[in-house]
């Protein structure tokens, strides 16, 4: 439902920015027409002078020094948007070193929310086109590691907490890629080993948000199945102790 929540925010900001494009296009290709047409009659009627050219050419020369910027940022604007469309409706970008997700898009401008905040940030095409665009739903990091305290296990035990890991990061091959490794980590007295691993997750068009709550969830359930397996191994430690 979130999902198609964004898709039908996509859809209706690229319809508004497309009758935006397409009426600012017919006013100005309706002028030109109006011009050519005034321009065409004077030369069949013979009254092109001169002076009727030059007279003709005044207002033309002002009008294009007005609106020329604007006739140039409408086209920076539609190049941007539809050619090189850096984001979508949804998607988490770095800007200016500020996380934000995009609200509207727009020729003229686009809306952010800024993360965190929550506050409203309006950026001009013309701006925006010059920054620096981060956009991380193209490239979701789904690495992943989790540290075990393993400092009152035994070496012996380690080594078996080590190859139960491996079987379940190998035997789920839904859920994991086969390339993980181990580091050992020390704090001090405190010994700790951390499984770097990565989620075999195949997302698509999925904002930054959707990918990081599916993260959360598969490193969940991750860490309570390591977690029982190292209860498990911890209290055949103490078990034998006892024993001894």
């Amino acid at each position: 439902m979130e999902r198609a929540r964004y898709n039908c925010l996509y859809i209706a900001n690229t319809l508004s920015s497309a009758t935006e494009v397409a009426d600012c296009l017919n006013k100005i290709i309706s002028w030109l027409l109006i011009a050519a047409t005034i321009i065409l009659w004077l030369l069949l009627t013979g009254l092109a002078t001169t002076k009727v050219f030059v007279l003709i050419a005044s207002p033309l020369l002002a009008a294009t020094f007005i609106f020329g910027d604007t006739c140039k940022t409408l086209f920076q604007g539609i190049m941007f948007v539809y050619v090189v469309h850096p984001f979508d409706v949804g998607d988490l970008c770095a800007i200016d070193g500020k996380l934000m997700e995009v609200r509207t898009i727009g020729v003229w401008k686009t809306t952010f929310s800024i993360i965190g905040t929550r506050e409203e940030a309006i950026y001009p095409i013309s701006e925006l086109s010059t920054k620096n665009i981060i956009n991380y739903k193209t490239d979701f990091d789904w690495n992943d590691y989790v540290e075990l305290d393993v400092g009152s296990l035994a070496e012996e035990s380690i080594n078996i907490l080590k190859e139960e890991i491996r079987k379940l990061l190998d035997g789920d091959k839904d859920k994991f890629t086969q390339s993980f490794n181990w580091v050992a980590v020390t704090f001090g007295d405190n010994f700790k080993i951390a499984v770097n691993f990565r989620h075999n997750v195949n997302l698509k068009n999925n904002t930054y948000f959707e990918c990081l709550k599916e993260k959360q969830k598969l490193r969940s359930e991750f860490i309570f199945r390591v977690r029982r397996l190292l209860d498990q191994k911890e209290n055949a430690g103490s078990k034998a102790s006892t024993e001894n």
